[in-house]
């Protein structure tokens, strides 16, 4: 999914947050993690090129599936399950918002993305498939 429209998710839901909540820690922390999700695409993209600084191909090389090995640690739903514990036990708005915009993010990617099964946003999954991208998500990669 392109950033600009986790962007605007996250925005939309985010605003609903602080209207309903009065908030500003919790619509902030799920805007923020909605968004910030997506950083995890650059240790994949940097492995498969190395050094590049061109975000215009970085950015088209996520959204055209052609990066090869696809770690994506962010994009873990395993992550929702420590999160919802330590909100539990502190009840911090901040552990909360992160798991909103957590929750949030992986739900647009696995409604709007290619992928063919949802057990690829399990990073246990990605591991079994040794992390390649035709195998994770059912997209054939090319490494150009």
């Amino acid at each position: 999914m392109h950033p600009k429209y986790h962007v605007l998710i996250s925005g939309v839901f985010s605003a609903g947050i602080y209207g309903l909540t009065k908030s500003a820690e919790l619509s902030s922390a799920a805007f923020v993690t909605g968004v910030l999700t997506d950083l995890d695409h650059v240790s994949d993209y940097l492995k498969q090129h190395p050094g590049s600084r061109n975000v215009s191909h970085f950015v088209k090389t996520c959204m055209d599936s052609k990066i090869k090995l696809v770690y994506l640690v962010f994009h873990s739903l395993e992550l929702l399950i420590p999160l919802t514990i330590m909100f539990y036990y502190t009840k911090s708005v901040w552990i909360l918002g992160v798991n909103i915009g957590l929750t949030l993010h992986i739900l647009s990617d696995y409604i709007f993305n290619k992928a063919t099964t949802p057990f690829s946003y399990f990073l246990i999954f990605r591991w079994i498939k040794r992390f390649e991208s035709e195998k994770v998500f059912g997209v054939i990669s090319n490494n150009k």
